[in-house]
């Protein structure tokens, strides 16, 4: 009976060890991504619950307190505004909430070099602390928000040729 010999066993492990090399970079990208698409959606979703609660009741979810207790205020609406978001986001960093009379916002941080996907991915977002790769989503009281002014330019600015 005839095995491999110790060469073939080097070759074979030197080509899987290449074909890793090559597709850890791929997977953690692809990896990285969907927690930023999805870190924007679940963001989302808690802004559009909090406009929403404001609309029916007049205040930002939890203000009395700052706002920060407003995700158990919108999980325990009848029917719940905000069901299945965790504390955290998908880079296991927590999810803050905070108000003021007239704004409501989302202060998360987020992995190094993501920090704009999912600032791009959310209107009324910005980078507040870049070292700390920190961002915050801020809603205003319905009617009075800038819409996407920050995002998209309403103002002709090219050259029609």
């Amino acid at each position: 009976m005839r095995g491999f010999t110790l060469i073939e066993l080097a070759i074979v492990l030197a080509v899987m060890a290449m074909i890793a090399v090559y597709a850890t970079p791929r997977y953690m990208e692809q990896l990285n991504q969907k927690r930023a698409i999805l870190t924007a959606q679940e963001t989302q979703s808690f802004l559009d619950a909090a406009r929403s609660y404001r609309m029916q009741n007049g205040s930002w979810p939890g203000q009395a307190s700052n706002c920060a207790n407003a995700k158990s205020v919108l999980e325990n609406t009848s029917p719940p505004t905000l069901a299945g978001i965790s504390a955290t986001n998908k880079y296991n960093q927590a999810v803050t909430p905070a108000c003021n009379a007239n704004t409501f916002s989302i202060t998360q941080s987020i992995a190094q070099d993501w920090d704009g996907v999912v600032a791009n991915n959310l209107p009324g977002t910005v980078i507040s602390n870049a070292a700390t790769y920190t961002i915050r989503s801020t809603i205003g009281i319905p009617g009075s928000e800038p819409a996407l002014n920050s995002k998209l330019s309403r103002v002709y600015t090219g050259d029609p040729e």
